[in-house]
């Protein structure tokens, strides 16, 4: 439906944009060089319809999701009663 009126009408626009994530094993899966190598080629190389794909571990994911959520808590201040 992309690029139809259909889709427009319930997205809101015709050319959609999106977010891809690939988790994948974990990171002490990755201390042989040869591995890391693998990663890092899967990191810069990997798409879908032409589009770059961020991919993590699950150990990654869960440091990165961490990071956000605490300094979210960080800038929420409690409702002063």
């Amino acid at each position: 439906m992309v690029g139809t009126a259909e889709f427009s009408t319930r997205f809101g626009r015709r050319d959609p944009s999106y977010f891809g994530l690939l988790v994948i094993g974990r990171s002490s899966d990755l201390t042989h060089p040869r591995e890391m190598s693998r990663w890092r080629w899967r990191q810069q190389k990997v798409l879908i319809n032409s589009l770059p794909i961020h991919c993590v571990t699950y150990d990654d994911l869960c440091s990165e999701l961490l990071a956000r959520l605490t300094k979210l808590i960080s800038t929420v201040k409690p409702d002063p009663q």
